[in-house]
């Protein structure tokens, strides 16, 4: 199914799979990104379980193109990222 740019509501999420943190612990928890301009940023991410989500609003996903997202976390001073996640946007016709 495509995925477009500019809709209402959609949900970010990236499922940690790779980690030997318990992710409960997380004290920061985000989604970084990567538009298809080059331009990054992050997002906050809440977690539910093994899953980090982020609720983009209108807007938010902004630009067509491949985009990148990877979840970032931090347990006391370790930092642990996901595997980097590419999601295809495109304008939606008319």
């Amino acid at each position: 199914m495509a995925q477009f740019i500019n809709q209402e509501f959609r949900s970010i999420v990236i499922r940690i799979t790779n980690s030997s943190v318990d992710l409960s612990l997380a004290t920061e928890t985000k989604i970084l990104y990567v538009k298809p301009n080059g331009e990054e940023g992050e997002w906050e991410a809440t977690k539910s379980g093994n899953d980090f989500i982020f609720n983009a609003n209108e807007g938010e996903i902004d630009i067509a193109g491949v985009w990148k997202f990877q979840a970032y976390g931090k347990v006391n001073d370790l930092s642990f990222y996901s595997d980097i996640v590419e999601q295809m946007f495109e304008n939606p016709l008319g």
